[in-house]
């Protein structure tokens, strides 16, 4: 997981908007890391500025269940 984890996020810093979505479904999961609720709304916000909408999907989801 620690491969997976670091390849993904190299590839969201690179802005690669599919890592991203990917990275915050970990981080809002807590799946293989500690759940950061937070970092993953971080993570939807920067894919959300390239127009995605299953990132906006997702954030809408988080609030409306308010699971920040």
């Amino acid at each position: 997981m620690r491969k997976a984890l670091f390849w993904y996020q190299k590839a969201a810093d690179s802005g690669n908007t599919s890592a991203r979505k990917s990275l915050a479904r970990i981080y809002r999961n807590g799946r293989g890391v500690p759940q950061d609720v937070h970092r993953a709304i971080w993570l939807y916000v920067r894919s959300d500025q390239n127009y995605s909408y299953v990132s906006m999907w997702h954030l809408k989801r988080l609030f409306q269940n308010k699971r920040f």
